[in-house]
């Protein structure tokens, strides 16, 4: 056998026997000899995916029904080493904090400890490879193929199933190109390309009852989409064992979303998951140390950006996870403190998603008896508005420690009627008029609630799908950011040159010290409430020229939407803190309250509106209660009930427009207002500008262009349109800012 095979079947074997329970190894060597190995009915090791992945959540059970594995012997310098995983099952949930978790974690831990013992010391019976064959190792690393058919995960919490099947997934190296070829890390090119791409991708979203069973199962959530994701990473030497940038780019031509009434609260509780998942709040809340000393003092505890800190011990530590796993295999030992904390603070995480063009339609659920009073109950789903989006991303960059940088956009964007209103009655709109006698007015001629933007394919500029950035990729790495720099350059018709309907532009960044020493690093907290780190943040978002019509179609399907989400009682996963600040603090000096007046840790929301044009319509439907409109009999009385009003009605409805020519809202609040406030209230007298900077400020600008009645509005008429556009703006605000 080769002096090769010696290091590459313990390596294979090592990762094999890692994830994997009932594994024999000395029949898998045998098999790997042979060139193909073949497993059936496979158990994963649920503790070390735990700790491998780092998310909150527990696999509850994992199975693997097939795994082959294909090491061509003869051709390793040039053909990939495959493995394929024919169906693959993992059930999930939030981790808890029973008594019995805790100690199948505290398990876990020891028989994870054990198994690291026992690699490092077959690793240590194997001779250390020369500089060679360790290359020669991590290029046969860099290049396996790895291919999963019949992906199936599930999440499940209190009464939600999340259920993920994916037909066939692919992750296999690519060139410059992103074609599949056999690549190595070279001095010339510190890069390594990835292409993932997945298929038939489906996301059902169900309800269980009490004894855990569904007993009706809803539409899809998302059904048979494909996407491909695009993976860089840059090495700063030949010897780098971590990345020094790790790229993910996902681009998915069609996504089409279906909610109803039963999923949206769903929906919501997996939207708060997700929140909380990025802010880093899952779990109780532990109320941090006492501090007696002086908060504003030099000598307090420097700490890390509130912003990195959420990021990187929740969101974005399973990318680091899942691109540690991908890296080359070393003998060497980890990289000492002082490179370890140098690295922290340069490298970078970028991930990108872009979307062509993806619907969201929403849906009635209503209950049909089929055959007599005995006869089965079927589900019938009835769309009753759809959005629609077009050329779509959302970039998140964090750079080391100092900064984070979150970019989403929109080209066009679109509000949609399907079919008739809730309530049963036509949308009529100005210009309606019958379509003759006997027949209704439908609202497949009614014009769009919203509409704003215009198509484009800007919006895939600078990510890896763009063809200029293959050609000049060096503008790929061009992470530098700078405060100043990145306002003047971010501007208003910038975000909108490259999306039309909206853009927004959230910046973080923290200043430094240049002289910051590697201890000075691992001392770093995760508090800041009580720091004298320089911080500021701003985000901008702009929305170009749109249209609004405000009708009551769209007062009611608002309202149901907004009644929908407001059917749950779920817990929420984090409690909000009880911290207050101490009462033993030591006075600031005069320097002190100085720098902080001109170093307040701000937070800034700007949100400029180009050109909004806002049509207010006629309210033409009565209230109606939400509880009855799943009625069938009442919507049938609602629809003969139309018809007649269509038939009587020979003038357009009545109708105001009124046009901006620009709209600002800017809203500015302290990071941590608990700091200055207590700050504040040991001066006597207090300083003005800090009791300023304590509180929140909200600031609008209205640029009037035009107020036209349009026709069918008397000049002094009296009219519901004013009620129903306001009562629809107030519950629209208000369950923004109550959810």
């Amino acid at each position: 056998m080769l002096r090769i095979e010696s290091y590459i079947t313990p390596i294979i074997l090592s990762y094999v026997d890692k994830y994997i329970k009932n594994l024999k190894p000395e029949d898998s060597q045998v098999s790997l000899w042979g060139g193909d190995a073949v497993f059936n009915n496979l158990d994963l090791r649920l503790d070390v995916l735990e700790q491998e992945l780092k998310l909150p959540f527990s696999f509850v059970n994992g199975h693997i029904h097939e795994l082959r594995i294909h090491v061509p012997w003869t051709k390793l310098t040039s053909e990939p080493i495959v493995i394929t995983i024919n169906t693959i099952e993992c059930i999930l949930k939030l981790k808890g904090g029973d008594t019995a978790s805790s100690e199948s974690s505290s398990h876990g831990g020891a028989s994870l400890k054990s198994q690291d013992v026992r690699r490092r010391q077959k690793r240590q019976d194997l001779e250390v490879p020369t500089s060679y064959v360790q290359g020669l190792i991590n290029r046969i690393i860099n290049n396996i193929c790895i291919i999963c058919n019949n992906v199936v995960l599930k999440y499940v919490e209190d009464d939600i199933v999340l259920s993920i099947n994916v037909k066939t997934l692919e992750f296999r190296s690519v060139d410059g190109n992103w074609t599949p070829a056999f690549i190595d890390l070279t001095a010339e090119d510190l890069i390594l390309r990835n292409l993932a791409t997945l298929t038939d991708l489906t996301v059902c979203l169900d309800k269980r009852n009490a004894s855990g069973k569904i007993e009706n199962y809803q539409e899809p959530l998302l059904y048979r989409c494909s996407l491909s994701c695009r993976v860089v990473r840059q090495f700063e030497s030949l010897n780098s064992v971590q990345p020094l940038c790790t790229r993910y780019d996902v681009f998915c031509p069609q996504l089409h979303f279906s909610l109803s009434d039963m999923q949206l609260p769903m929906f919501l509780r997996l939207l708060q998951l997700a929140l909380a998942l990025y802010y880093g709040e899952l779990g109780s809340y532990s109320e941090p140390e006492q501090v007696t000393s002086n908060p504003l003092g030099e000598d307090q505890e420097a700490s890390l950006p509130e912003d990195f800190i959420n990021s990187s011990a929740s969101w974005s530590s399973w990318a680091w996870s899942l691109g540690s796993a991908l890296l080359p295999v070393y003998w060497e030992e980890e990289e000492n403190a002082v490179l370890a904390h140098r690295h922290k603070l340069n490298k970078t995480l970028h991930m990108g998603l872009y979307v062509e063009m993806a619907t969201w339609t929403f849906k009635l659920t209503e209950s049909v008896q089929e055959s007599g009073y005995f006869g089965p109950t079927k589900m019938r789903f009835t769309p009753f508005m759809r959005i629609e989006h077009q050329g779509s991303f959302m970039t998140v960059v964090v750079k080391g420690l100092e900064a984070v940088n979150v970019k989403l956009g929109i080209s066009s964007f679109t509000v949609d009627p399907v079919g008739m209103c809730i309530c049963g009655i036509a949308d009529m709109q100005e210009g309606d008029v019958p379509s003759g006698e006997g027949q209704a007015v439908v609202a497949s001629g009614a014009a769009s609630f919203i509409s704003m933007g215009r198509d484009g394919q800007d919006y895939l500029s600078q990510s890896l799908f763009d063809p200029q950035v293959l050609m000049e990729a060096q503008e790929l790495w061009d992470y530098s950011y700078s405060w100043d720099n990145h306002n003047r350059d971010t501007t208003e018709a910038v975000l909108l040159a490259r999306t039309g309907a909206l853009a927004m532009d959230y910046f973080y960044y923290m200043v430094l010290p240049e002289d910051m020493s590697s201890e000075q690093l691992s001392e770093l907290g995760v508090d800041l409430e009580f720091s004298n780190m320089s911080e500021k943040a701003l985000c901008r978002v702009a929305i170009g020229a749109s249209e609004i019509n405000l009708s009551s179609g769209l007062y009611h399907r608002v309202e149901a939407v907004s009644h929908a989400l407001n059917q749950h009682d779920y817990p929420p996963y984090s409690n909000p803190s009880s911290y207050d600040p101490p009462a033993n603090l030591v006075p600031p000096s005069e320097e002190e309250i100085l720098l902080l007046e001109a170093n307040t840790p701000i937070r800034s929301y700007i949100i400029t509106i180009i050109e909004p044009t806002l049509i207010l319509h006629a309210a033409q439907h009565a209230q109606i209660n939400m509880k009855t409109i799943f009625s069938v009999k009442k919507r049938k009385r609602n629809q003969k009930a139309s018809a007649e009003l269509c038939m009587a009605r020979v003038l357009p409805v009545p109708s105001v427009r009124a046009k901006l020519s620009r709209f600002e809202i800017e809203w500015t609040k302290p990071m941590y207002p608990k700091r200055l406030v207590s700050a504040a209230c040991m001066l006597r007298p207090p300083s003005h500008t800090m009791l300023h900077n304590c509180h929140s400020h909200l600031t609008f600008t209205a640029n009037m262009a035009s107020t036209v009645p349009l026709p069918g509005m008397k000049p002094n008429c009296s009219s519901p349109i004013v009620v129903t556009s306001l009562s629809l703006l107030y519950m629209i605000f208000s369950h923004i800012f109550t959810v």
